[in-house]
């Protein structure tokens, strides 16, 4: 397994701690950029797109080391994102976890209304 554990800015501003778990034919990644790099350019490019996934989204209080690296006061709400992601066998590639300051985030959802059919 690969773990990567990272503080993910904007303008130099944190803005989300993020935990990810990749099975294990994904080391590469190790030597990619991911500081500057998207995680998932980067897997693509190594031979493993990512291509479908599920995300659940919760809310919680930031603590601990998730304060400091965020740098807001504890008890601070976030907002928490737990995702797998799948590659184009339908097989788990990617965990993460991550934990974005609510106040410096906006979620968008875009979704399709399936209507049954008229006599099911």
């Amino acid at each position: 397994m690969v773990f990567l554990h990272r503080v993910r800015l904007a303008d130099n501003t944190p803005m989300a701690v993020e935990f990810s778990v990749l099975q294990e034919k994904c080391s590469p990644i190790l030597d990619e950029d991911l500081a500057r790099g998207s995680l998932h350019a980067a897997l693509g490019k190594l031979g493993f797109p990512p291509v479908s996934g599920r995300s659940s989204v919760t809310a919680a209080a930031i603590a601990g080391q998730d304060a400091k690296l965020l740098q807001l006061p504890r008890h601070t709400p976030m907002l928490i994102e737990r995702r797998i992601i799948s590659d184009d066998a339908g097989k788990p590639l990617e965990y993460t976890e991550s934990r974005y300051v609510s106040e410096r985030y906006r979620l968008e959802v875009e979704f399709v209304v399936a209507h049954p059919s008229i006599g099911e």
